[in-house]
């Protein structure tokens, strides 16, 4: 019966099989990525290296139009072995990539391609040409800006500590859409404990502990696996990203002024590395309330 059924398959669902090949909006590794989205390549270290997240490792990429337009970016650590290198896809056709790494032979020298195929995604936000008060998409479509706070969309935890699961998150963004939301404003990570007004506490969003020398990597994969959802199932919502915390309602630059200069690069390296080829995102520095 089985048998009888893969035979009889009609050639709309062969088409949407075939389709599978594609990587989707947020792509990695051979997989074909698509137009104005995210490609990922993901690289493995030696793992000799005593503080990884000071591991300094860089990929670039050369689209199509050539090494002119090359991009270089920073990998991040995330986890075990694992470094990961991301492009924003702004060409179609033919991509390759090539690693350097001074300090690790894994993450030197590797090099790959893949492919980029057009698709029906804005790209990024743009200022308008004829209104720098007004916003554009990269494909030339108009962006009319309507904001939802949604500060823990992102967020393992709500504001009272409350687990956020990825179904609550999704379930958020239908009911933004179907009142015609276009952008959410949303924190890049939440404490495990809740919403408080502490500089101690308020650290727990990006560290692990009071050294500082560690990123709470649990965080920032689960803000991570929300924008990826995002990209590949509501592409057209863009995100408000607040990516430092406030220690005090209008008391927000205490937190960066606090670290030091290596704390700032380690931090700041792997947020860039980590969330900047998103196309959705406008960058806060900070809660931009009062």
């Amino acid at each position: 019966m089985h048998s009888g059924i893969v035979r009889c398959l009609p050639c709309w669902l062969l088409l949407c099989r075939a389709t599978l090949a594609l990587g989707g909006n947020f792509s990695a590794g051979e997989e074909t990525a698509l137009k104005f989205g995210v490609h990922e390549i993901v690289l493995s270290g030696t793992g000799g290296a005593q503080s990884p997240f000071d591991t300094i490792a860089s990929v670039t990429f050369t689209p199509p139009s050539g090494a002119g337009n090359a991009q270089t970016v920073w990998a991040f650590f995330d986890g075990g072995n694992t470094w990961r290198a991301r492009v924003y896809a702004s060409e179609t056709g033919e991509w390759t990539w090539s690693s350097a790494c001074g300090t690790d032979s894994g993450l030197d020298a590797k090099s790959g391609r893949f492919r980029c195929e057009p698709s029906r995604l804005r790209g990024r936000l743009l200022p308008h040409p004829q209104d720098p008060r007004q916003w554009i998409t990269e494909d030339g479509r108009w962006f009319l800006n309507l904001n939802d706070t949604a500060y823990f969309l992102l967020c393992a935890q709500d504001g009272n500590g409350v687990p956020v699961d990825d179904e609550d998150a999704r379930q958020y963004v239908r009911e933004d859409i179907a009142r015609g939301i276009t952008s959410l404003r949303c924190f890049l990570a939440s404490r495990r404990g809740g919403f408080t007004e502490s500089s101690a506490q308020w650290r727990e969003w990006h560290f692990e502990d009071g050294t500082l020398d560690r990123l709470r990597l649990e965080n920032l994969n689960c803000a991570d696996r929300r924008l990826q959802m995002l990209l590949d199932e509501y592409p057209d919502v863009a995100v408000q990203l607040i990516m430092f915390p406030l220690e005090a309602y209008a008391r927000d630059d205490r937190f960066w002024t606090a670290l030091s200069g290596a704390q700032r690069q380690r931090l700041l390296r792997h947020l860039v590395a980590r969330f900047a080829a998103y196309p959705q995102l406008f960058w806060l520095i900070t809660n931009d309330a009062h």
